[in-house]
């Protein structure tokens, strides 16, 4: 049962991909939000 099919391991990448995405792109915009709020312009 421990025993990962392909189409398993492809699918949890996907997932994880997908979320650290999720995440990187969350913090760019509240980064770019409080900048903003700040003065500071962020390129």
């Amino acid at each position: 049962m421990l025993r990962t099919r392909p189409e398993n391991t492809f699918l949890i990448f996907f997932i994880i991909d997908v979320f650290s995405g999720f995440l990187c792109l969350t913090y760019t915009l509240r980064g770019y939000s409080i900048g903003r709020n700040k003065g500071i312009s962020i390129i």
